[in-house]
């Protein structure tokens, strides 16, 4: 754990957050760029349909990516990351099994937000066995991150999925309730011609105002809020 001490909290996150955000942009891209065409010919010819297929298939390594992007990040071995990899692709709920048929099958990119924790624990418990497990580590690493983290990962994702899920299902903000100009259509936090803070520049009228206690005098007399209204 020595090694993991030398990251504060922030910079912990910083670093598996950017190697998620990587991930999602590398798997994502070919089918972002080229799947329509694909997409497109895929009735016109088997070749063509393969070749659709192949690049719809790159979405679904998103996982994988972001298990051994995240352990690259702080300078693990070939063989930590591949243990990551393994944990992050177990938990993330990528991946279905049948008892009934007996079969494994891509379900998409999995649940991100579990994703994410399952790969910030894979991390953290590497850091920890590290010094125990020594040049067994061919051995015990891929164990644990599948087994364990990955077990981990299993138990938490229909808890954490339903969070998503339920998160996913609010609805927006009533459309009132941003404060708008007129002119541009921008959601504006301006205090409104009534506020305590001073008139507001002419040529623009505020649709609602905000409460005065959002926008502190100090605040809202400065140079930010002026601009966007016009000179």
């Amino acid at each position: 754990m020595t090694e993991l001490k030398q990251y504060s909290p922030g910079a912990f996150w910083n670093k598996v957050m950017s190697a998620v955000a990587m991930a999602i942009v590398v798997s994502v891209t070919p089918s972002a760029i080229i799947g329509p065409v694909f997409q497109a010919l895929a009735d016109h010819g088997a070749f063509w349909a393969s070749l659709n297929m192949i690049t719809n298939l790159a979405m679904y390594a998103v996982p994988v990516l972001c298990g051994a992007l995240a352990a690259g990040q702080f300078g693990f071995n070939m063989i930590e990351k591949t243990s990551v990899a393994l944990a992050t692709l177990i938990g993330s709920g990528a991946v279905a099994y049948s008892a009934k048929d007996q079969t494994y099958t891509l379900i998409g990119m999995g649940d991100l937000i579990n994703t994410i924790l399952v790969t910030a624990l894979a991390i953290v418990v590497i850091f920890a066995v590290r010094q125990y497990v020594g040049s067994w580590s061919i051995i015990w690493d891929p164990i644990i991150g599948a087994c364990v983290v990955g077990g981990i990962g299993t138990w938490t994702y229909p808890y954490v999925h339903l969070i998503s899920t339920t998160v996913g299902t609010f609805s927006p903000l009533p459309s009132s309730s941003p404060l708008r100009c007129q002119r541009s259509g921008w959601p504006m936090p301006f205090p409104s011609r009534e506020s305590p803070v001073g008139p507001l520049r002419s040529g623009s009228r505020l649709v609602s105002s905000p409460s005065p206690t959002l926008f502190p005098r100090s605040t809202a007399r400065g140079w930010w809020w002026r601009w966007p209204l016009g000179r």
